[in-house]
């Protein structure tokens, strides 16, 4: 897995409205165990109606998913921990956050700070505008997305305006910067991402986003999150303010 994804060439990374977006794409065996590990658990908890109070996560986060489960333990036994270090590794010392060129962050000074898998239900569940504070990137991966194609047709047809596809895509995350003129012609006020099995996406944790609902009929919502700061060494090679080296969780994280 590390050997896939730590290649820059398989690194993307844009700059829509200013602030570095990465998107990657993670190996399918990667993803297919993690989504085991996690539609385990999250079979038993839609069977019993009952949430595994060893693993929830939700108790941290803001908005509304079924269930928001920790999923350190598979990240670090998958080797996708490592993976993720190395992208955020590549992502840090590509953008030129660091003061001294010449001591280019490792994996190794990467930490993650939290990390946890979201079964997102249709019609109702949704993350408000939120982001993720006492970090320096969040990253989202997809297990598994509902057929969007199908979902599209049924709405064009049925003339459904419920669920609006125009400035928001149902079940899709949407990225809300600041920096941005209102009535930009040439800049995006948002960046819509819809959901692909297997694409991961890496932005800097201080950029508003939030997810859309969407409709029944069309399958599961399944993502995953993970928190990425750095070790006391990687701060030591940069100018990151001092204040992002915590690691406690607000109630927006």
């Amino acid at each position: 897995m590390n050997e896939n994804i730590k290649s820059s060439n398989s690194i993307n990374i844009s700059y829509p409205f200013s602030p570095p977006i990465a998107d990657t794409r993670l190996p399918d065996n990667l993803v297919k165990e993690i989504a085991d590990y996690c539609n385990e658990i999250w079979e038993k908890e839609l069977k019993s109606g009952e949430k595994n109070g060893e693993l929830e996560y939700g108790d941290k986060l803001v908005g509304r998913n079924f269930s928001e489960i920790n999923i350190r333990e598979i990240l670090d036994k998958s080797g996708a921990a490592v993976g993720i270090c190395q992208v955020a590794a590549h992502f840090l010392n590509s953008t030129q956050v660091l003061l001294n060129p010449g001591q280019p962050l490792l994996s190794q000074d990467i930490r993650l700070v939290g990390a946890w898998a979201n079964l997102s239900l249709p019609n109702y569940d949704y993350n408000p505008i939120h982001m993720h504070p006492d970090c320096l990137l969040t990253t989202v991966g997809y297990l598994e997305v509902p057929d969007w194609k199908k979902m599209r047709m049924a709405a064009e047809k049925q003339k459904v305006t419920k669920f609006q596809f125009k400035d928001g895509h149902p079940g899709s995350l949407v990225l809300l910067p600041e920096v941005v003129a209102k009535h930009s012609p040439f800049v995006p006020h948002a960046i819509n991402i819809i959901p692909e099995v297997s694409k991961y996406y890496m932005f800097p944790a201080n950029i508003k986003h939030c997810v859309y609902p969407y409709p029944d009929g069309y399958g599961y919502r399944k993502s995953f999150v993970v928190n990425i700061s750095l070790s006391a060494e990687g701060f030591r090679k940069t100018n990151i303010p001092q204040f992002c080296k915590s690691t406690s969780f607000g109630m927006f994280n």
